[in-house]
């Protein structure tokens, strides 16, 4: 489920500890391990929350994603979240 497309209940984000949204990469930001999207539902699913998917609305990103784009953009991320504290 992309972030955008999500409908989520003000109790799951009350419940929850920020950030509720992240991108994981792996130390050396070369390497995308988790999505904004998944890290907020494994999240949710550790609260004891459960996900669920309404298959009869699409949802889909309006362009294409260069994946090599998002790398770099996590790599630079990644040396921001270092240098400011969250």
């Amino acid at each position: 489920m992309a972030t955008g497309c999500m409908m989520i209940h003000r109790r799951v984000l009350d419940a929850l500890e920020k950030p509720f949204f992240r991108l994981v990469t792996d130390e050396a930001a070369t390497r995308l391990m988790d999505s904004e999207d998944f890290y907020f539902c494994r999240k949710a699913r550790e609260a004891g929350f459960t996900i669920y998917l309404d298959t009869d609305m699409p949802c889909s990103h309006v362009k294409d994603v260069d994946l090599r784009e998002i790398l770099h953009w996590c790599e630079q991320y990644a040396r921001r979240s270092v240098l400011m504290p969250p």
